[in-house]
C-alpha cells in the first residue's frame, strides 16, 4: 500500500505496492523502460493503513486525494483516448464495466463475490466524483445481487459474444462522446471493489480472481484461481504447462501482452 511510483504528469497520483516487504530488484528494458519491481514479501506482512472515510462528510477533492495517495486513482481511465483520468477535470459520466466477454477472462461476478458491501461503497464514491451519471453495465441474466441491487447508478444489461464487454461499445450505445473535451471515466468491477475497500477498511485491495487457460496448459490444470496482485507467473504455472514451445500471455489473447515465466 505504500507508494512505489508517482505519475509525473499528475503529482500526488501514486502507484502503490501490492505487497509488504523489501524491494529486491528493479528490472528495466530498452531506454531504461521500467518492466517490473520485484518485492520480497515479509512475514508478517505490514500493510499501510489509511483513516476510514465517511463519504457524507467528505468533499470531492478530499476523496480524489485519498484515491490518489491510496493508489486507486491510477486505475481510473478516461475517454476519449483511454488515458489515465485527469483529477482536475470532472467527467461527464462514469462507466462501470461489470462484465467480461474476451476469451479466458473470469466473469466480473467472481471479482465482487463476498465484497458486495465494498462494491456499493465504491459506486457511492464514483457518484461523488461526477456531476453526471454512473452507468453500471452488466451481463443480461446475471444473478449477482451486487449488480442487480446496486443503488445510485443507471443500470444497463448487455448480451451476446465479444466485444459485448467493450466499454467503447457501451459508451457509443448509451451516451456517445461528441468531442475531445467530452470526458468520460471508465473503471471495471474489480476497481470499484478496491475503491470501496480503501474507503471502508483503509487498506489497498490486493486479492483478484484470474484464469489459467489455453492450449498450452495441461488437461485438468486449467481453471479460475484467487491470487494476489503481482503474484509471480512462474509459481502460477508450475506443473501446468505442456512441454515444448509455449507462448505465455498476461491478459486475454486479444489484448494481452506476451510475457516470460520469470
Amino acid at each position: 500500500g505504500q507508494p512505489l511510483l508517482e505519475d509525473k504528469e499528475s503529482p500526488g497520483r501514486f502507484f502503490v505496492s501490492p505487497a509488504g516487504g523489501v524491494v529486491r530488484e528493479i528490472r528495466r528494458g530498452l531506454k531504461r523502460h521500467l518492466i517490473c519491481i520485484v518485492i520480497e514479501v515479509s512475514k508478517p506482512e505490514d500493510i499501510e493503513q489509511h483513516p476510514v472515510i465517511v463519504l457524507q462528510q467528505t468533499s470531492r477533492q478530499e476523496l480524489i486525494e485519498r484515491l490518489k495517495t491510496g493508489g486507486l486513482f491510477a486505475h481510473i481511465r478516461q475517454r476519449p483516448f483511454n488515458f489515465l483520468a485527469k483529477p482536475d477535470k470532472p467527467p461527464r459520466n462514469i462507466f462501470v464495466k461489470a462484465l467480461e466477454s474476451a476469451p479466458f477472462t473470469p466473469p466480473a461476478e467472481f471479482q465482487v463475490a463476498s465484497y458486495e458491501r465494498e462494491f456499493q461503497a465504491g459506486l457511492d464514491a464514483l457518484s461523488k466524483l461526477t456531476d453526471g451519471q454512473v452507468h453500471l453495465v452488466y451481463r443480461e441474466g446475471t444473478t449477482s445481487r451486487a449488480f442487480l441491487d446496486a443503488k445510485g447508478v443507471q443500470k444497463h444489461s448487455v448480451e451476446g459474444p465479444h466485444p459485448a464487454a467493450n466499454v467503447s461499445l457501451h459508451i457509443e450505445r448509451i451516451d456517445p462522446i461528441k468531442s475531445a473535451e467530452d470526458v468520460v471515466w471508465t473503471v471495471n468491477a474489480h476497481t470499484v471493489v478496491a475503491i470501496g475497500y480503501l474507503l471502508l477498511r483503509g487498506q489497498y485491495f490486493v486479492p483478484r480472481v484470474i484464469s489459467i487457460a489455453g492450449p498450452g496448459i495441461l488437461e485438468g490444470k486449467t481453471g479460475y484461481f484467487k491470487v494476489r496482485e503481482g503474484y509471480p507467473i512462474s509459481a502460477l504455472l508450475a506443473g501446468r504447462v505442456k512441454k515444448g514451445l509455449v507462448r505465455l500471455i498476461s491478459g486475454n489473447p486479444l489484448t494481452g501482452h506476451q510475457v516470460e515465466s520469470e
